[in-house]
């Protein structure tokens, strides 16, 4: 509807998945969810977790690679090859000012968010390996 804001986590690759589909497009191989649900019926989004990477472009000395994760609560922003980063907690501060990453009582939920997005990079790396050996 006209004038209306939602809050879903949504990623670049649903966007190219939606316009894909309201184009006639197969792309059930593309790693996006639908947003036909969220934009055509109002429904919630299914994405629990959204995660971005830059990296290895040789345009700054440090870090090679910067990649973030975000859920519904949470953001962390993790930096190769340092030992800081940063975390938020979104529903306590939306505004990203105090950054919790090295506070003691976020530990837990720091290292759950890593492990989460190292599994993602992981994932992503070893599904498009075929593309980085072709690169080559």
């Amino acid at each position: 509807n006209p004038g209306m804001h939602r809050f879903d986590l949504v990623s670049h690759v649903d966007l190219a998945s939606y316009i894909l589909e309201k184009a006639g497009i197969d792309a059930a191989d593309l790693d996006g969810i639908s947003l036909v649900p969220v934009v055509e019926e109002g429904k919630p989004h299914s994405r629990t977790r959204v995660f971005a990477e830059e990296g290895a472009t040789g345009l700054r000395p440090e870090p090679d690679l910067i990649a973030m994760m975000r859920s519904d609560r949470y953001k962390l922003i993790y930096f190769q090859g340092s030992e800081n980063g940063q975390l938020f907690d979104l529903q306590k501060d939306p505004l990203e000012k105090k950054n919790l990453w090295n506070t003691l009582e976020y530990k837990d939920i720091q290292c759950q968010l890593t492990r989460e997005m190292l599994d993602w990079l992981y994932g992503n790396l070893y599904k498009h390996r075929d593309l980085f050996i072709e690169s080559r």
